[in-house]
């Protein structure tokens, strides 16, 4: 636990230098070289269409100067698939396809919860996850470089997973999310 805590705070040092890039070397020989370059691309902050309650996953929390940072940028994976509908030709090997557009994109956010504070249990990080999750409304995406690019604006969630605490570290809880993209619906009115 204690070479974890000396990564931490390394880790910490070259989050906060201007080239972002630093050699770590640990007692024993181990040595690491680490090139972080700006992963804020990565950072995302969600506001709920219900409350406006405001979600900000951020890398600064590494910093423990994250004042309203509710947890560390996830790994964001997208998927996205077409509606397609492959008919096959009677007598033939060949298929007739249309195409019907796109499905919403497929999101899944594997993140951490940490308590920087007091390195227990971050019990007050779980229930504001479990809060975020059973939002049954959608979320607004305010701000998320890779999102954007995506051109995803909003989206909801749909399951809450692999909820762990990871071995030798009480203070962290590992995470993961799924969710989908969703357009806001648009309606004329006529009259």
């Amino acid at each position: 636990s204690e070479g974890g805590r000396l990564l931490d705070k390394k880790l910490i040092a070259i989050n906060n230098s201007k080239d972002r890039t630093g050699h770590a070397k640990f007692s024993g020989g181990a040595e690491i070289e680490i090139y972080t370059n700006d992963f804020t691309f990565a950072d995302l902050k969600l506001k709920s269409a219900k409350d406006g309650e405001e979600y900000e996953f951020k890398n600064s929390i590494l910093t423990k100067k994250g004042s309203g940072i509710f947890a560390a940028a996830p790994m964001l994976k997208f998927t996205r698939k077409k509606k397609i509908a492959a008919t096959a030709v009677a007598g033939s090997d060949n298929v007739v396809v249309e195409s019907f557009g796109l499905e919403p994109w497929d999101i899944t956010m594997n993140g951490i919860l940490v308590d920087l504070d007091t390195h227990n249990f971050p019990s007050a990080k779980v229930q504001r996850l479990r809060q975020l999750f059973e939002t049954p409304e959608i979320f607004d995406v305010e701000a998320c470089k890779v999102m954007a690019d995506l051109e995803i604006h909003a989206l909801y969630f749909e399951s809450l997973s692999n909820l762990t605490v990871l071995e030798d570290f009480p203070d962290t809880v590992k995470y993961e999310l799924k969710a989908r993209s969703i357009e806001p619906a648009e309606f004329t009115i006529n009259g």
